[in-house]
């Protein structure tokens, strides 16, 4: 599997980062190419044995979808966070993984399922851990009640590689959004639809058709 550039460069700096510590984490905006960071790993290590999590089965399915070939020669379980918390997936909590990957990895510190994503690591404590995420802050608080940093509580702050979203459009690697700005009068057009109430029933299409 060739890699873009820029995802190249994640890529080697994981692979570097595994020679000193089993965590370690990608932060880069969506749509570029995470996946295929992901999956890369898993080509080049095919006798491991795989966890992939991520916050959705739609997202699992697309994985699964893209790099049917690959998945083929490896053993990799594919399970959604929200799905952890099922009876069906005790096994899944209690087995040994080679290497954990971590999707969105800042979903992984929901209430609902957080403790079971660390019972899995303490499960698997020499097991490398891969994180890929748009964001690593979550909108829930601390004990000191800061916005929680998800790098820093799974990762030790071990973040390999980081590319920011602005950083992506100057490069060229992801499309540059087009920005449009209009004013809109609410209030103006508030009365117009008070006016075609009152001017009686010939007007109550054209403000069921405004409402709606």
């Amino acid at each position: 599997m060739e890699l873009y550039d820029h995802n190249k460069i994640a890529y080697n700096k994981l692979v570097t980062s595994f020679e000193i510590t089993n965590r370690a984490a990608v932060v880069v905006p969506t749509g570029t190419g995470k996946s295929f960071i992901a999956a890369k790993y898993i080509e080049d290590n095919p006798n491991y044995r795989y966890l992939f999590l991520s916050s959705s089965k739609n997202i699992l399915r697309q994985f699964r979808n893209n790099f049917k070939t690959l998945l083929k020669k490896t053993s990799i379980d594919f399970v959604a966070y929200p799905s952890l918390i099922a009876k069906t997936n005790i096994e899944v909590l209690n087995k040994k993984y080679d290497c954990i990957v971590l999707d969105e990895y800042h979903r992984a510190g929901a209430n609902l399922w957080n403790d079971f994503v660390y019972l899995i690591f303490k499960n698997n404590p020499n097991s490398k851990v891969i994180g890929f995420t748009a964001t690593d802050i979550r909108n829930d608080l601390d004990n000191e009640g800061n916005k929680r940093n998800m790098s820093e509580e799974i990762f030790d702050s071990n973040i390999v590689h980081k590319l920011s979203l602005r950083t992506a459009f100057d490069l060229g690697i992801l499309p540059t959004p087009k920005y449009i700005r209009a004013i809109y009068d609410l209030k103006e057009e508030g009365d117009k639809i008070i006016d075609s109430i009152k001017n009686g029933d010939k007007n109550k299409k054209i403000v069921k058709d405004r409402i709606i």
